[in-house]
């Protein structure tokens, strides 16, 4: 009886690539979360603040729910890059999807608030798209 082991198979790059990605993500849509959550909570307790910066209740209440969807996007790719190394097919599936989610958020976003920075956002997703249709990393959610 030998105890060899055998090692496990290098990760290809790509699917490194999508996991670097998926916590970048993680990180920035936290913080994005956060940030707006603190923003709409001290702009509905100063409507003074909220005259000066423009804002109406609706877009107070607009920011949190920014907010919301900023922090369970964080969850999901922080769920996502955990799983990676499972390599099972359905994290490449809700990588995808999520990926889409984020693009379509960002769009969206781009268009009601016409902020050329919010283009930075879209970059990431764009990278896991690419990368998870890329052969290595369907491979790798396969076997």
């Amino acid at each position: 009886m030998s105890s060899e082991k055998t090692a496990a198979p290098a990760k290809p790059g790509q699917v490194l690539t999508v996991q670097i990605c998926l916590w970048l993500m993680f990180a920035l849509n936290t913080c994005a979360g956060v940030l707006n959550a603190l923003g709409s909570v001290f702009m509905d307790e100063s409507p003074d603040d909220r005259t000066k910066a423009g804002l109406s209740h609706n877009d107070v209440d607009g920011l949190m729910i920014v907010a919301l969807i900023a922090l369970v996007f964080a969850v999901a790719a922080c769920v996502l890059a955990l799983n990676v190394p499972r390599r099972k097919r359905w994290v490449r599936t809700f990588a995808l999807v999520l990926a889409g989610l984020v693009i379509a958020n960002g769009v969206v976003a781009l268009l009601i608030q016409r902020n050329p920075m919010l283009l930075a956002g879209l970059i990431l997703p764009v990278v896991v798209i690419g990368m998870l249709f890329s052969a290595p990393a369907r491979k790798w959610f396969s076997e």
